[in-house]
């Protein structure tokens, strides 16, 4: 009984000494409650200032600034209650009140300063002037043309905040009021050909803008007038040092001609007021270059249409007074067909030999003849030599493919090659300007321009020793040229014929018509004398001292351009300002032309 009385006791012992513990554990801590932070730490204790304002940047003094500080503990929380003690590094510029407010006080940077603590923040303030502070003038065109053009630039002033200035009070004033005027408001008025530059100023800054004026004749259309005035210029930074100093355009839509403009100088030489004494004019003649070539094709095909040719015909077989008295170099040479030449298949490669037509002298003396040869001369030096591939098997762009071909359209008509031309090809389409040029300045045609930036080269002359201008005489012939570059014409007169082209007025044989605009050569860029752009056709010329194009739109639209110097600028430049235009005039010029 005892021991039973004995082991209750301790059991009971045990139960105590159990809840003790566990009493003693619970009323220890609280095992949710965070530690007390270390020093330094402490929410309220503060560990850095932000200082921010409702503006930094102003315009003038007298201008009220609100400024905001805020005190952050080490957790970047906010820290409440905090005074905060406000300076200005300059009170020159900005002082500050005790609540942060700002009021500036003159011009310049400053930076203010609030501090509690020891603690402290900053941010700075910038007074700046009042009125205009930035001038900027704009037009889409700087290049304009003489005849009256008025325009109203586009001016643009802001504050030294870049907003914005209402109703700016500017002044405005030409350097040379001779060419450009200018009234108060900023519209420009053209008045003769040359340069100046417009100034527009306020008190404090000023901006400027420069134009050139070009003489223009004839009859433009105003957008087309800008844009290639622009491109015309534009030559002289974006592709040459020099642009050519005068052109001529023609357009025709529908049939009809919508503009024939002349721009800038034919020849030089100025009057007392400095206006050229001599302007392109819409007919003035040009030197047309490789675009002497869809004449020579067109030719050619009209003799085939009149049963007269076959393009299977053999070069040789026609005209057997090329082949050289030695023989011939390379016997391939009988192989080639009229379609080859028509095409750049007759086996002459420029990337492999020099041109014949820029080594006249060396031909001459080769052939003991005086210089410039005859074209007979010329093939027969040619024919002397190997051919540089097999007649037909290749296309490769290379002038004695024409000039050839002016050997066959006389041999085959008895004709001199030009009074051909002249007689079956554009008398019945109303051309009759269009001749083979003359090589030296004297030579120059009635109405024909005067060329401009060649170099100089040996002279072609026999009879003129030593060295002249490339474009006259001292670099090719151009009655050798004949069939391949050799043309004159205006730009209206390009036109005339490419409408013709177009409407089958020339080659009526459909199949003929449609042989020229096919890749029957492979490359994918040339036809029978025309170079083809997807459903367009073209082609461009270039001698020293002239460029030149002839453009025929899918849509029958044809421009034609005649530049007297030298362009490399890309002719789908030119091409773009058409093609966005389609609110046509409705007249038609060529009555007039």
């Amino acid at each position: 009984m005892i021991n039973h009385k004995l082991g209750v006791v301790l059991r009971l012992l045990l139960m105590v000494s159990v809840c003790g513990l566990l009493l003693f554990s619970c009323d220890s801590s609280n095992p949710d409650e965070e530690p007390p932070p270390p020093d330094g730490e402490n929410e309220n204790v503060v560990q850095s200032v932000v200082v921010s304002a409702d503006k930094q940047r102003v315009i003038g003094t007298g201008i009220d600034i609100q400024l905001t500080a805020i005190a952050l503990n080490a957790q970047g929380d906010a820290v409440p209650g905090v005074e905060f003690v406000w300076t200005s590094a300059n009170p020159e510029v900005a002082t500050v009140e005790e609540g942060g407010e700002v009021v500036t006080t003159g011009l310049g940077k400053v930076r203010i300063q609030a501090e509690t603590a020891g603690i402290s923040g900053s941010i700075e303030i910038e007074a700046l002037p009042a009125g205009i502070q930035q001038l900027s003038l704009s037009t889409p065109y700087q290049v304009l043309p003489h005849d009256g053009f008025a325009v109203q630039l586009d001016l643009t002033a802001l504050d030294a905040l870049g907003d914005p200035v209402a109703d700016p009070q500017v002044s405005w004033s030409s350097s040379n009021a001779n060419v450009i005027s200018v009234d108060n408001t900023g519209q420009i008025t053209t008045i003769n050909p040359g340069s100046a530059i417009i100034f527009v100023e306020s008190d404090n800054t000023e901006t400027l803008l420069h134009f050139d004026v070009v003489t223009t004749t004839g009859t433009g259309i105003l957008e087309l007038d800008l844009a290639f005035l622009t491109i015309f210029k534009g030559i002289n930074s974006a592709d040459l040092l020099i642009a050519p100093p005068g052109m001529s355009v023609a357009l025709a839509v529908d049939g009809r001609l919508v503009m024939a403009r002349g721009y800038g100088m034919a020849s030089s030489g100025t009057d007392a007021s400095g206006a050229l004494l001599d302007p392109v004019q819409p007919n003035s003649l040009f030197r047309i270059a490789s675009v002497s070539k869809p004449f020579t094709a067109v030719s050619v095909l009209k003799l085939v249409e009149q049963d007269r040719l076959s393009l299977e015909d053999s070069l040789l077989s026609l005209v057997p007074s090329l082949i050289p008295s030695a023989g011939l170099a390379d016997e391939e040479a009988r192989e080639i067909k009229i379609w080859g030449l028509l095409e750049h298949k007759g086996g002459w490669d420029r990337s492999v030999g020099p041109n014949p037509l820029y080594h006249l002298p060396v031909i001459a003396q080769e052939m003991g003849v005086a210089s410039p040869p005859s074209h007979e001369s010329v093939a027969q030096w040619l024919f002397g030599q190997e051919l540089d591939f097999r007649p037909g098997s290749r296309y490769t762009y290379n002038n004695m493919n024409y000039f050839m071909l002016g050997q066959v359209i006389e041999a085959v008509t008895g004709q001199p090659y030009d009074a051909f031309v002249k007689q079956e090809v554009l008398a019945p389409i109303g051309i009759t300007t269009m001749h083979i040029g003359g090589t030296m300045l004297e030579d120059r045609a009635e109405g024909e321009v005067e060329y401009f930036y060649g170099g100089l080269g040996a002279s072609v002359f026999d009879g003129v020793p030593g060295t002249l201008p490339t474009q006259y005489g001292g670099g090719f012939d151009m009655n050798l040229m004949n069939a391949s570059g050799g043309w004159i014409a205006s730009a209206i007169d390009l036109v005339r014929f490419g409408l013709a082209v177009d409407s089958r007025s020339v080659i009526t044989d459909s199949q003929l018509h449609d042989y020229m605009f096919s890749d029957n050569s492979g490359s994918g860029v040339y036809g029978a004398g025309w170079i083809l752009d997807n459903r367009n056709y073209l082609h461009t010329g270039a001698l020293e001292g002239s460029s030149s194009l002839l453009y025929v739109f899918d849509n029958g639209t044809v421009l034609a351009l005649l530049f007297n110097g030298n362009t490399d600028v890309s002719f789908r430049r030119w091409l773009e300002p058409i093609i966005e235009t389609t609110d046509w005039p409705d007249i038609d010029l060529f009555g007039q032309y």
